[in-house]
């Protein structure tokens, strides 16, 4: 009786260590925006998010801009104006308010062209000293980059008119993107294309082309 009294003490500990290791534990999620773009079971909108899976949530994509700004890389997609991601991505805060939604730089599709060393510690500075007149900045040596400038002489030449990411005309599985009048070239990987409706690389079947 001892025993089986001992034991069952011993599995009551046991089971209430694992419970607390359990209520304990962090998850942290990533939200592909580009979900929202797709059809079928493949979809998932912001609100869509079971909020009581995660105990953070990470928004896919911001990106910098070339003096260190974060920026939405999709308005449309971001903004009440259109889609809402943003906001509804925040509203689930209110389903669980232990919901911590935190906003991840970069992404495949941002390139590497603002991400330039100086670039980059300008952009954490400002997101540590909150933008503040008296914050201290911090610079480094710029890296050295390649690229190439959009040109008008040329027949057939791709002239930037304007930012963004965009599909070559001669060539499906490259893309190119325009920051202030100059072209960066990218290609997608073997057997994709790039499409403009998401501005990722897609299986041909997924796109116009």
């Amino acid at each position: 009786m001892v025993r089986s009294a001992t034991l069952w003490s011993i599995l009551l500990v046991a089971t209430c260590s694992l419970l607390a290791v359990v209520e304990s534990r962090e998850v942290v999620c990533y939200y592909g925006t580009w979900a929202a773009y797709r059809s079928g079971n493949g979809k998932l909108t912001a609100d869509g998010i079971n909020p009581a899976l995660c105990t953070q949530l990470n928004y896919a994509f911001f990106d910098i801009t070339s003096d260190g700004n974060v920026r939405i890389m999709d308005d449309y997609l971001a903004q009440p104006s259109g889609l809402n991601a943003i906001g509804k991505m925040n509203d689930l805060k209110v389903k669980n308010p232990a919901l911590k939604t935190l906003a991840a730089v970069g992404g495949w599709s941002a390139g590497t062209a603002n991400f330039k060393t100086f670039v980059l510690l300008t952009a954490l500075n400002k997101c540590v000293n909150g933008n503040t007149s008296g914050a201290t900045t911090t610079t480094a040596k710029p890296v050295a980059t390649t690229t190439v400038k959009a040109v008008t002489s040329a027949p057939g030449t791709v002239v930037c008119t304007r930012d963004g990411f965009f599909r070559d005309p001669s060539n499906c599985s490259k893309f190119y993107r325009c920051v202030s009048g100059t072209k960066y070239d990218f290609s997608c990987a073997s057997g994709l294309y790039f499409n403009e409706a998401i501005t990722a690389c897609d299986y041909p079947a997924n796109v116009k082309c």
